[in-house]
């Protein structure tokens, strides 16, 4: 696995901003997925645009609308995940039959 590089500007930048792009993400993220909470898409959004050469050099407008894109991004991730862990769910409960003690 390759080791990411964080740049520490776009982590300075993205500190100053934090609470900014939270309460702007914070008004519209689907809490249907089961599992994943608002936060942990955050903060993987955080890793991912701070090791992201793109957002080097991109001022404080730049990069909220680069970090919006990247969360909305692993957003819908985690709702495709979720989508396909309840359908591989369902398919398993469908084949297989649980049996009590009580039916033998």
């Amino acid at each position: 696995m390759e080791k990411k590089v964080y740049d520490h500007e776009v982590m300075s930048q993205l500190a100053r901003l934090y609470y900014r792009l939270k309460d702007d993400l914070y008004s519209h993220i689907n809490q249907s997925i089961p599992g994943v909470c608002f936060e942990d898409i955050f903060q993987d959004t955080i890793l991912l645009v701070s090791s992201d050469p793109r957002a080097r050099n991109l001022d404080d407008t730049e990069l909220k609308t680069f970090f919006f894109f990247r969360f909305n991004m692993l957003e819908f991730r985690a709702n495709k995940d979720e989508a396909s862990t309840l359908k591989a769910i369902k398919f398993l409960s469908d084949k297989t039959k649980v049996t009590t003690y009580n039916e033998k």
